[in-house]
């Protein structure tokens, strides 16, 4: 059995300026063939998932290319075009199937839908009759167009994303079985008119629980092989943009458009429960500052990296200087001038940097910060959290600079906060301080919430502002919830 495996990844900002290419990619995962195995086998992600699963079934894998990047604006076309020729080159003459991990929300510079691209020039490469099973986002915007040139399509079950080894799997059995001829699968899709904004669509509480456990218990029905509840990318402005429920049956040996319109009516009739309400720094950060113990952490929601945010907003920062906070961590910031000033003046040196805020008018304004350079590394480490479990990570070379009562850890790589070990990198330990801020809209929630005495959720400026009316929609379908009166 010879399958073609393959990863391409990016959550894509149409709002952001920061258009990223090779180097961007290159930063964090831009594998090809065997690397892509050396780097993630006994992970918990998604090659890893289906590493494991090749190889406990002695399949012929062929591994084309792994490439992901922070989530930013949309994807440089030649870049796009460059690493889609990579994924179907080395492709064996003979293949029985092939094994797709994606986002769903990939956008390009003249493509809006990515991921169906891909999917439409790999059915064109392999032909009709080869089953194509494909691993999506949580966050996917997933249309018609997708449905066409795929077989299977299954979607991460959790937000913060910890299921990544288990959808992997589930994506890779279901292809194994049809390949095998013991299923046919056949997808359902049902889109209701609702962008849900990041905040309030955790998959283990309210509102989206009920909807994810009735999911569960579809999934057990006979004849349903795969049902996905998909939250959807609202700041990409896409037709295709917001929630959806996906059910893949074998054949017609289940309803699965009912199944699909059942989850569908469940996510439109909590609608009103998605809109997301939080303090603004000042309040924020004299709750953090009463609290009676630590550590409290701050979520910087709206510029968080890993839904296309800057990750050099300074606003909260700001707060907890002019508040005089104590015992405080904050970051990362990104910033590569700034923590390239910090490597020249020395471990120890004080320094004035005008930090942050320098990508665009959305993310606040700069600070002016002065103190001493604390720290200075290279931003490596490995995640031990829930997610991306022993897959290493970096912010790149970076530094910390202490002032009055605030650590501030300064990346030259953009990189979402979602593991204490990027603070620990640093030589801060989270654990120890009263306060600490992370950018972060949901993810930081899985390693976070164990050593947090509480959490407080800030709205601060940022490309990932849970207010969806601030932003400047021209291709989403329309009428839309909330952005329309429905």
């Amino acid at each position: 059995m010879n399958w073609l495996v393959a990863e391409f990844i990016h959550e894509t900002n149409t709002f952001s300026n920061i258009l990223p290419g090779r180097k961007e990619f290159a930063a964090l995962e831009l594998l090809l063939g065997d690397d892509i195995v050396k780097k993630f086998r006994g992970t918990r992600s998604c090659p890893g998932g289906f590493i494991d699963f090749i190889e406990r079934n002695n399949i012929n894998a062929t591994w084309t290319i792994a490439a992901f990047t922070t989530p930013a604006g949309r994807i440089q076309q030649d870049f796009y075009e460059w690493a889609l020729a990579r994924l179907l080159e080395g492709m064996p003459q003979k293949v029985d199937g092939v094994l797709l991990s994606l986002h769903g929300a990939l956008c390009t510079r003249d493509i809006d839908d990515g991921d169906a691209d891909i999917l439409r020039t790999i059915r064109k490469a392999v032909g009709p009759n080869v089953p194509i099973s494909a691993v999506l986002d949580f966050h996917g915007n997933v249309g018609p167009s997708m449905l066409l040139p795929a077989n299977i399509l299954v979607g991460y079950k959790t937000y913060p994303h910890i299921d990544l080894h288990e959808a992997a799997t589930q994506a890779a059995s279901l292809l194994y079985r049809t390949v095998r001829g013991e299923i046919h699968p056949r997808i359902h899709l049902n889109h209701p008119p609702l962008l849900a904004p990041l905040g309030h669509t955790a998959t283990s509480v309210e509102p989206l629980r009920p909807v994810m456990e009735r999911a569960a218990a579809m999934e057990r029905m006979p004849g349903v092989l795969a049902t996905s509840v998909f939250g959807g990318f609202p700041y990409a402005d896409v037709p295709d943009a917001g929630m959806s429920a996906v059910v893949v049956t074998d054949g017609d040996k289940a309803d699965g458009a009912a199944c699909a319109k059942e989850l569908s009516d469940m996510l439109w009739s909590r609608r009103q429960a998605f809109l997301h309400h939080a303090p603004s720094p000042a309040e924020a950060v004299q709750q953090a500052i009463r609290a009676p113990k630590g550590p409290v952490v701050l979520a910087d929601i709206a510029d968080n990296t890993g839904g296309g945010g800057a990750g050099d907003g300074v606003e909260i920062l700001r707060e907890l200087l002019r508040q005089n906070a104590a015992s405080a961590a904050f970051g990362p910031v990104w910033d590569p001038a700034a923590a390239e000033t910090c490597r020249k003046a020395g471990k120890g040196a004080t320094v004035t940097l005008d930090l942050g805020a320098h990508t665009d008018s959305l993310h606040g304004k700069s600070i002016q910060l002065t103190g001493q350079v604390i720290y200075l590394g290279n931003g490596e480490f490995v995640h031990r959290g829930p997610m991306f479990t022993s897959v290493p990570g970096t912010i790149g070379p970076c530094a910390v600079v202490r002032s009055g009562g605030t650590e501030v850890l300064i990346a030259s790589e953009r990189l979402q906060n979602l593991d204490p070990e990027m603070f620990r990198c640093a030589g801060i330990e989270p654990t120890q301080r009263k306060i600490v801020v992370v950018k972060s809209s949901i993810h930081y929630r899985a390693a976070y919430t164990p050593i947090a005495a509480q959490i407080i959720e800030v709205d601060a400026p940022g490309l990932v502002c849970p207010n969806l009316k601030r932003f400047d929609y021209r291709k989403v379908g329309r009428p839309i919830f909330p952005l329309d009166p429905m």
